[in-house]
């Protein structure tokens, strides 16, 4: 006989085990994130504060010390007082109109304690000699200058020198450099004193400026400086500081 076939058993599915529900970590997120920028912003203000309690010491401290230091001609540790007050004025916002005076003795100072060490004309001659020597000679001797400091008084003659139209000047020196004697000139390129001089063709100077090369061109020798290094000159105790009379500052 053939046995009665079993019917299956019930198959009851498995209760679902739901995991528990994660909180949400946004709020926390969110309040950590400004805690932070609040401990931040109060650093950032301390620290600020305190800069500027800094300077408002630095700059007396300065300013205490200035007068005697250019009376007494001592170039370089006025300059490093200007710079010090300059770089305090500007933290704590002074207006321009207060610090211009400085900022400009500062650049004399700086011009000052930077001047080239010997007297243009030899300077030109060292370069003709260093030209006939070679390129290379003459590069190396390019290397010794560029970037000192020439005190120049002359009469700047104003030119368009370039395919772009600036506006330029040159000086002609009362030089002759060389066997062959040639003249020389210093060329500008400077803001500063096409203001100066507004739209005159040329104008009597006194000014320092920032070497870039001393280069042969045809017929003549040229000093060009890097474009915007000029510092008109205006303080009369520094310019006494070079050297001349108290009646010729």
């Amino acid at each position: 006989e053939r046995a009665e076939p079993r019917p299956h058993p019930e198959l009851v599915p498995a209760p679902s085990i739901k995991s528990p529900r994660k909180s949400s970590s946004k709020p926390y997120i969110f309040i950590f994130l400004i805690v932070m920028a609040i401990a931040s912003l109060t650093l950032f203000v301390v620290y600020r504060n305190s800069v500027k309690a800094q300077a408002t010491i630095d700059l007396k401290d300065s300013l205490d010390q200035l007068p005697g230091l250019m009376e007494g001609g001592d170039w370089v540790a006025a300059r490093n007082q200007l710079e010090t007050t300059v770089r305090a004025m500007e933290i704590l916002g002074r207006p321009e109109l207060e610090v211009a005076p400085y900022r400009q003795q500062l650049r004399e100072t700086t011009a000052m304690t930077a001047l080239v060490s010997q007297p243009i004309s030899e300077l030109l001659n060292q370069a003709d000699t260093a030209a006939t020597r070679g390129t290379e000679a003459l590069q190396d001797f390019q290397y010794t200058v560029r970037g000192q400091y020439l005190f120049i008084q002359g009469t700047a003659v104003r030119y368009v020198g370039d395919a772009k139209g600036r506006v330029q000047h040159r000086i002609s020196l009362p030089v002759a450099v060389g066997k062959r004697e040639l003249p020389a000139a210093i060329m500008l390129q400077s803001r500063d004193l096409a203001r100066a001089l507004n739209s005159q063709e040329e104008g009597e100077v006194i000014l320092a400026v920032k070497i870039d090369a001393i280069e042969p061109a045809p017929n003549e020798w040229e000093i060009r400086t890097e474009p915007e290094s000029v510092i008109l000159w205006s303080s009369p105790r520094t310019f006494a500081g070079l050297g001349f009379s108290e009646e010729e500052a």
